[in-house]
């Protein structure tokens, strides 16, 4: 009979398979069997846990950046127009 994985375990299996899932919490949760009440609570009670998960979604975010500012180099519009949405909101763009 398997041995259940204890809190520690599930947490550290949770921060090795969040990267395969593009930072995606829910699908690592149901990977290692962690609720998302539960990873609440862990990233709550331990920042060091929180700063890590948070540090592996931050390098997703900016692997998406540089995948729209290579279509903005491209010339694509609609990576333009959103770019322009998202950022020059004081300049006119909604």
């Amino acid at each position: 009979m398997k041995t259940p994985l204890t809190i520690e375990e599930k947490k550290k299996r949770f921060l090795e398979e969040l990267p395969s899932c593009r930072g995606i919490q829910t699908l690592a949760c149901r990977r290692v069997g962690f609720g998302r009440t539960m990873l609440k609570e862990h990233k709550d009670k331990d920042p060091d846990f929180a700063q890590k998960v948070e540090e592996i979604r931050e390098g997703f975010k900016d692997w998406a950046e540089s995948k729209l500012l290579e279509l903005i180099e491209m010339g694509d519009r609609a990576a333009i127009m959103f770019y322009l949405k998202a950022t020059a909101k004081d300049r006119g763009y909604y």
